[in-house]
Protein backbone atom coordinates (compact mmCIF):
# COMPACT_ATOMS: atom_id res chain seq x y z
CA UNK A 1 0.00 0.00 0.00
CA UNK A 2 3.21 2.03 0.13
CA UNK A 3 3.98 2.36 -3.04
CA UNK A 4 0.24 2.84 -4.46
CA UNK A 5 0.09 6.05 -1.57
CA UNK A 6 2.91 7.30 -2.84
CA UNK A 7 1.45 6.70 -6.39
CA UNK A 8 -1.73 8.77 -5.03
CA UNK A 9 -0.48 11.68 -3.44
CA UNK A 10 2.14 12.35 -6.55
CA UNK A 11 -0.03 11.52 -9.57
CA UNK A 12 -3.65 11.14 -8.98
CA UNK A 13 -5.87 14.15 -9.52
CA UNK A 14 -9.46 15.06 -10.41
CA UNK A 15 -10.91 17.05 -13.56
CA UNK A 16 -13.83 19.51 -13.14
CA UNK A 17 -16.29 16.77 -13.18
CA UNK A 18 -14.90 15.28 -10.13
CA UNK A 19 -13.34 12.62 -11.80
CA UNK A 20 -10.22 11.44 -10.18
CA UNK A 21 -7.28 9.50 -11.41
CA UNK A 22 -3.57 9.64 -12.94
CA UNK A 23 -4.81 10.82 -16.49
CA UNK A 24 -6.08 14.31 -14.67
CA UNK A 25 -3.11 14.62 -12.32
CA UNK A 26 0.15 16.91 -12.87
CA UNK A 27 1.81 14.60 -15.11
CA UNK A 28 -1.03 13.34 -17.28
CA UNK A 29 1.52 11.55 -19.55
CA UNK A 30 4.63 10.53 -17.41
CA UNK A 31 2.71 8.52 -14.68
CA UNK A 32 3.93 4.86 -14.32
CA UNK A 33 1.73 2.00 -16.07
CA UNK A 34 0.28 0.08 -13.14
CA UNK A 35 -0.47 -3.29 -12.86
CA UNK A 36 -4.09 -5.11 -13.70
CA UNK A 37 -4.08 -6.35 -10.45
CA UNK A 38 -3.63 -3.10 -8.75
CA UNK A 39 -5.89 -1.29 -10.68
CA UNK A 40 -8.82 -4.14 -10.05
CA UNK A 41 -8.21 -3.47 -6.73
CA UNK A 42 -8.45 0.24 -6.56
CA UNK A 43 -11.58 0.01 -8.44
CA UNK A 44 -12.74 -2.17 -6.34
CA UNK A 45 -12.25 -0.65 -3.02
CA UNK A 46 -13.69 2.89 -4.24
CA UNK A 47 -11.81 3.87 -7.12
CA UNK A 48 -8.91 7.25 -7.00
CA UNK A 49 -11.30 9.21 -5.25
CA UNK A 50 -11.27 7.10 -1.80
CA UNK A 51 -7.70 7.33 -1.77
CA UNK A 52 -7.12 10.55 -2.91
CA UNK A 53 -9.72 11.79 -0.48
CA UNK A 54 -8.83 9.61 2.59
CA UNK A 55 -7.43 11.54 5.55
CA UNK A 56 -4.86 9.86 8.19
CA UNK A 57 -7.28 8.83 10.71
CA UNK A 58 -9.08 7.00 7.40
CA UNK A 59 -5.49 5.23 6.14
CA UNK A 60 -5.35 2.27 8.46
CA UNK A 61 -9.01 1.34 7.04
CA UNK A 62 -8.24 1.76 3.87
CA UNK A 63 -4.85 -0.11 4.06
CA UNK A 64 -6.47 -2.95 5.26
CA UNK A 65 -8.91 -2.19 2.07
CA UNK A 66 -6.82 -2.68 0.10
CA UNK A 67 -4.77 -5.71 1.04
CA UNK A 68 -7.88 -8.03 1.25
CA UNK A 69 -9.13 -6.96 -1.91
CA UNK A 70 -5.54 -7.18 -3.45
CA UNK A 71 -4.93 -11.03 -2.07
CA UNK A 72 -8.61 -11.65 -3.34
CA UNK A 73 -7.68 -10.79 -6.70
CA UNK A 74 -6.19 -14.25 -7.60
CA UNK A 75 -9.47 -16.12 -6.32
CA UNK A 76 -11.66 -13.65 -8.61
CA UNK A 77 -9.09 -14.42 -11.25
CA UNK A 78 -9.84 -18.08 -10.67
CA UNK A 79 -13.50 -18.05 -11.41
CA UNK A 80 -14.73 -20.63 -14.39
CA UNK A 81 -15.69 -18.59 -16.69
CA UNK A 82 -19.05 -21.08 -17.24
CA UNK A 83 -20.13 -19.27 -13.72
CA UNK A 84 -19.46 -15.72 -14.96
CA UNK A 85 -22.52 -13.49 -16.49
CA UNK A 86 -21.34 -12.47 -20.11
CA UNK A 87 -24.70 -11.56 -21.12
CA UNK A 88 -27.30 -9.50 -19.69
CA UNK A 89 -30.20 -11.39 -17.77
CA UNK A 90 -33.04 -9.73 -19.81
CA UNK A 91 -35.97 -9.02 -17.13
CA UNK A 92 -39.40 -7.90 -18.19
CA UNK A 93 -41.64 -5.86 -15.71
CA UNK A 94 -45.25 -6.90 -15.86
CA UNK A 95 -47.94 -4.40 -14.19
CA UNK A 96 -50.38 -6.29 -12.64
CA UNK A 97 -53.97 -4.83 -11.85
CA UNK A 98 -54.14 -4.45 -7.53
CA UNK A 99 -57.63 -4.15 -5.63
CA UNK A 100 -56.75 -1.24 -3.68
CA UNK A 101 -59.93 -0.38 -1.73
CA UNK A 102 -61.25 3.15 -1.78
CA UNK A 103 -61.34 4.97 1.45
CA UNK A 104 -63.68 8.25 2.14
CA UNK A 105 -62.08 10.65 4.44
CA UNK A 106 -64.88 12.73 6.84
CA UNK A 107 -64.14 15.99 7.77
CA UNK A 108 -63.66 16.70 11.39
CA UNK A 109 -66.45 18.41 12.81
CA UNK A 110 -65.78 22.06 13.77
CA UNK A 111 -65.10 21.34 17.56
CA UNK A 112 -62.78 19.00 17.19
CA UNK A 113 -60.50 21.14 14.57
CA UNK A 114 -57.67 23.55 16.16
CA UNK A 115 -58.44 26.31 17.63
CA UNK A 116 -57.04 29.95 16.53
CA UNK A 117 -53.95 30.81 18.77
CA UNK A 118 -54.30 34.41 19.94
CA UNK A 119 -51.56 37.14 19.13
CA UNK A 120 -50.73 38.58 21.97
CA UNK A 121 -51.41 42.48 22.92
CA UNK A 122 -48.43 44.86 23.25
CA UNK A 123 -47.55 45.42 26.84
CA UNK A 124 -48.34 48.52 28.28
CA UNK A 125 -46.36 51.37 30.09
CA UNK A 126 -46.77 50.03 33.56
CA UNK A 127 -45.94 46.67 32.82
CA UNK A 128 -42.88 47.45 31.38
CA UNK A 129 -42.11 49.39 34.36
CA UNK A 130 -43.48 47.05 36.55
CA UNK A 131 -41.14 43.93 34.79
CA UNK A 132 -37.58 46.25 34.95
CA UNK A 133 -38.41 46.75 38.42
CA UNK A 134 -38.69 43.18 38.93
CA UNK A 135 -35.61 42.38 36.67
CA UNK A 136 -33.72 45.10 38.90
CA UNK A 137 -34.76 43.36 42.24
CA UNK A 138 -33.30 40.17 41.04
CA UNK A 139 -29.90 41.61 39.72
CA UNK A 140 -29.90 43.21 43.05
CA UNK A 141 -30.49 39.73 45.01
CA UNK A 142 -27.71 37.28 42.45
CA UNK A 143 -25.33 39.88 43.20
CA UNK A 144 -25.66 39.62 46.76
CA UNK A 145 -25.40 35.84 46.43
CA UNK A 146 -22.11 36.08 44.43
CA UNK A 147 -20.20 38.34 46.78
Amino acid sequence: MGCAYTFVKKYVGNDVYGDYGPQHGWYPKQYPKLSDRILDTVRRTGGWKAYKCMTDDDFPFVQKRFFEEYTAWVAVGQVAPDKLLTERPRLQLVAKAMDIPKMEVQPKPVSQQATVKKIPEPITEAQIRDRREMLRQQAESWGKRSR
